[in-house]
């Protein structure tokens, strides 16, 4: 794990900021002051969660992840320069290993800036081409790192899958030469729990990443900075001829592109989508009516495009419930975590970042869920819960983690979740293994 170059005067002129997450039994109290010793820095602390208070490069701050109940602490620092942000990183993971530990929920954000003037960079953080970044990140050392299967952090190739969406996909021409320019204007970048960059604060100008993180990650330091210095490094590359693409960048994005158009073309009308995806069945009104699928095409066509280009689907009965203004999909398999919103799924294997959706009889793996209807026979694993609506009680919910208003009764068998605030059904069951923070 060695770069070719020398990159010691890159490194001086990065800083880091951290949100450590770990677990511990000691009194907050008591862990802020063991970190504030180790460190050298003022460390507030907090009962329960506290937004409020920012830190900076001298005050610290230790509070709890999802309430005050919790047993999982949050350590999280200001921006600091490299060379003491990586001494803090090793104290950190020492005074991890000696007072507490790290399980698979937990997991480590670092923000990274430039100096962007002692760099002599021709724009700033936040002017980031993020077509170019993307492109050239190498993700797969990275993943192979970290990554595992049962966790609910489970993290994809953001780099690999090309996560970006043109606004009006079917009204807009799009060439590699478009993108090259970065008309930004045009496209959607969907945020996700699943990606390891997030461009949330590059007007701030910082790139956070959560790549890093499970179950003792904190004993993996030389892991942890490999993969630092390897986003430090492609953030400079990119930065230092941001609106250029070498050979290699190149080719790989003219691929990208022709494929996107490819796709766009294949799904633009019922007829396109038959020939191309011919065990996709479009229905309206559960009818299978020509006039009436092609008259309403245009509001599934986008949602459809998600499904089959992102989310891999080639098999699946589609039908546009016109009363309700709602797509519903059935026996269809949905990978690589597609961003969706808004659709119901019927007896489905669904790997997805999910708002407003409804599921019924559907396997979800992997995914993160919000706002939605659960209504009966789902069987969830390593996913995330968030704010829904459950239906009956005979759900399987597994190693996931669940944060419910109480006024909404979660509905299903739990085994080994953890479980931020919620009610349950008078059928539900919850093993020993699940951790009920609030009730």
């Amino acid at each position: 794990m060695q770069f070719n170059l020398d990159k010691t005067g890159l490194y001086e002129n990065s800083s880091l900021t951290f949100k450590f997450e770990f677990r511990s039994p000691m009194r907050r109290r008591d862990m802020a002051s063991k970190l504030s010793r180790n460190t050298g820095k003022t460390v507030k602390w907090f009962k329960g969660v506290n937004e409020s208070f920012k830190p900076n490069a001298n005050t610290f701050k230790l509070t709890n992840k999802y309430s005050h109940n919790s047993k999982i602490f949050v350590f999280e620092t200001g921006l600091v320069q490299y060379k003491d942000a990586m001494r803090l990183m090793l104290q950190t993971m020492n005074i991890i290993e000696s007072f507490g530990y790290t399980d698979d929920r937990c997991e480590m954000q670092v923000g990274i800036a430039l100096n962007e003037k002692a760099l002599e960079l021709p724009v700033g953080m936040s002017k980031l081409n993020k077509f170019k970044y993307l492109i050239g990140l190498d993700e797969s050392d990275i993943l192979k790192t970290w990554n595992t299967e049962d966790t609910d952090r489970k993290k994809i190739a953001q780099s690999t899958y090309f996560y970006f969406h043109a606004k009006n996909p079917y009204d807009t021409y799009i060439s590699s030469s478009i993108v090259e320019r970065v008309n930004v204007d045009a496209f959607n970048f969907p945020e996700s729990d699943f990606f390891g960059s997030s461009f949330n604060r590059l007007g701030e100008g910082i790139l956070d990443i959560t790549y890093i993180g499970g179950k003792d990650y904190h004993k993996k330091k030389k892991e942890a900075s490999f993969t630092i210095n390897k986003i430090i490094s492609r953030l400079h590359d990119t930065l230092s001829d941001n609106f250029s693409y070498n050979v290699d960048e190149k080719r790989k994005l003219e691929t990208l592109v022709s494929e996107y158009k490819k796709s766009v073309l294949n799904t633009k009308s019922p007829l396109n989508l038959r020939t191309n995806y011919p065990n996709i069945n479009l229905y309206y009104d559960l009818k299978s009516v020509d006039y009436l699928i092609e008259s309403n095409y245009n509001s599934l066509r986008e949602k459809i495009f998600d499904l089959v280009i992102f989310g891999g689907v080639h098999i699946a009965d589609i039908n546009w419930d016109n009363t309700r203004k709602m797509m519903q999909v059935k026996d269809a398999s949905i990978g690589k975590s597609v961003v969706i919103e808004g659709v119901e799924f019927y007896n489905c294997e669904i790997e997805a970042d999910a708002k407003n959706c409804l599921f019924s009889g559907c396997t979800i793996k992997n995914s993160k869920i919000e706002n939605c209807d659960i209504v009966s026979s789902n069987y969830v694993k390593n996913s995330k819960i968030i704010e829904c609506k459950y239906h009956s009680d005979d759900n399987i919910i597994s190693n996931s983690y669940l944060d419910n208003d109480p006024k909404n009764l979660i509905g299903g068998d739990l085994k080994g979740c953890l479980v931020n605030r919620g009610s349950f059904r008078l059928g539900s069951t919850v093993d020993s293994k699940t951790e009920i923070i609030n009730r």
